[in-house]
């Protein structure tokens, strides 16, 4: 897996448990086979962002650079269809 580059630091938004098992069963694979996809890395740096970001930085809408180049957007209605 490739690591990160540059000084840190570096801020993980991490999925819950719940999300990975619903995740493997919506897939119909094993953990182990989850771990042996070959975009995994790009996958998990999709989470990650430059920089210390709090909870309370964040705002409904707001857009951040990931590590791997792509933006994503922060929804805190709270809703978890996801």
């Amino acid at each position: 897996m490739k690591h990160f580059k540059g000084d840190g630091p570096f801020t993980v938004f991490a999925p819950t448990n719940s999300a990975f098992e619903k995740l493997l069963t919506e897939l119909d694979i094993t953990a182990d086979e989850l771990l042996a996809q070959p975009d995994l890395a790009k996958v998990l740096t999709y989470h990650v962002v430059p920089g210390k970001v709090m909870a309370a930085d964040l705002t409904d809408g707001m857009n951040a650079a990931t590590v791997n180049g792509e933006e994503l957007m922060f929804d805190l209605s709270g809703d978890s269809n996801g």
